[in-house]
């Protein structure tokens, strides 16, 4: 049985919560707090597998309660409710929220989300993936230059200005996401010649999304490694992450976020490097066997390993606190029916965008990760297909 506890200071929201909630979950156990220091007493004697807190609360708003929350309960799924809609909200949520939801929303749609939260933590919490990261020696710290600039960025203070100065103090992430603003995938009418221009132009969400993959690229770069070429799976990532982005825009679909597609698109693969750098004679056998064999990599990781790069790259962003959605479309991108994910979503994209951007690899042309056609006759987009890859095709 799964213990929820709601938490607002609003009566008749929980109220209304609790009338719609039982009938449909019947197996679950609700309990209720009117605020923040209400549900830290309950967590205090209780159990709960999740809490979803109101954002605006008097006293203690949720996004404080939720950071009290993630250390004494760190295995909870933590959501937040609100019908704020700020670009900064999300932004405060990383690595406090595992999801947010819109208020009002419908019951089907909490329960939903509550499932899929649920089994996506089950799958990051499977034992032979367990078993795999134990065997990996450390694994990294999110990078301290995103930090820098995800604490600018919730500043109420915060300017294009300052966020140029953070990016600058890394000449050589200067120098990179210059390079990526003047290249012909942003098609910019003008040249960019400095980092505030770079932020001004590209939009402090997508200059968020390249510093963070650039900084992972970053950590992983200087190791040597036969099983693939660094500069090759950054373009896959980088081109990955563009389709991504342009599919989600197409389709005019709500809750469907483009930037958070480009961000999953640039990290779908991070996995990869994690074993790549810390298991590195046994990956690149892995490698060898899968292109002798002509298996997909990630079969060839879980024969060998028992987990793919997918449910170790998801474990990582996980462990960084990046939303569920991300971590659950790098979990699955390769199969996306192993979700209990239901609809379009930025699952559906990045498995897309994966198989129209192909991956170069030593000594074979470039391929593609081959879609699921069961999975893909399910979202009834066949229509759509010739066109985002034609798009994807242009992206050269």
């Amino acid at each position: 049985m799964k213990r929820i506890l709601l938490v607002d200071d609003d009566v008749e929201v929980l109220v209304d919560l609790r009338n719609q909630l039982t009938p449909l979950c019947p197996q679950w156990e609700l309990s209720f707090a009117h605020n923040g220091l209400e549900a830290l007493e309950a967590l205090k004697s209780s159990r709960f597998d999740a809490i979803l807190s109101d954002l605006a609360m008097r006293h203690m708003d949720g996004i404080e309660l939720l950071k009290q929350v993630k250390t004494i309960a760190p295995g909870a799924v933590r959501i937040i409710l609100s019908n704020v809609t700020e670009w900064n909200t999300g932004l405060q949520l990383i690595g406090v929220a595992h999801r947010y939801l819109p208020k009002p929303c419908q019951a089907w749609e909490i329960v939903e989300t509550l499932n899929r939260a649920f089994a996506l933590h089950d799958q990051l919490m499977e034992p032979r993936l367990r078993r795999l990261i134990t065997q990996i020696p450390s694994l990294p710290s999110l990078p301290s230059l995103y930090m820098d600039l995800l604490s600018e960025l919730r500043s109420e203070r915060s300017s294009t200005t300052r966020v140029a100065e953070i990016i600058s103090r890394d000449l050589g992430m200067s120098a990179k996401l210059l390079q990526l603003a003047n290249s012909a995938f942003f098609g910019l009418s003008q040249q960019v010649t400095n980092s505030e221009e770079a932020v001004m132009f590209l939009g402090v969400a997508t200059v968020q999304s390249l510093v963070l993959s650039m900084q992972i690229f970053s950590l992983f770069e200087k190791a040597k490694t036969t099983a693939f070429s660094f500069p090759d799976l950054w373009q896959h990532s980088w081109k990955t992450g563009l389709v991504a982005r342009k599919i989600a825009e197409s389709r005019h679909q709500p809750g469907l976020d483009p930037q958070e597609c480009l961000t999953a698109g640039l990290l779908h693969d991070v996995g990869k490097l994690v074993l790549a750098t810390s298991m590195r004679p046994r990956y690149e056998q892995v490698m060898v066997a899968a292109q002798q064999s002509g298996k997909p990599v990630w079969k060839a990781e879980t024969e060998a390993f028992g987990s793919s790069h997918s449910e170790v790259g998801a474990y990582l962003l996980g462990l960084w606190g990046l939303p569920d959605s991300i971590v659950e479309a790098v979990a699955f991108h390769h199969q996306p029916r192993y979700s209990v994910a239901i609809g379009f979503d930025t699952l559906s994209v990045i498995h897309l965008a994966n198989a129209m951007a192909p991956v170069k690899s030593p000594g074979r042309p470039e391929r593609g990760s081959p879609l699921e056609p069961a999975y893909v006759a399910e979202l009834q987009v066949s229509e759509d297909l010739a066109g985002w890859q034609n798009m994807a095709s242009t992206l050269e």
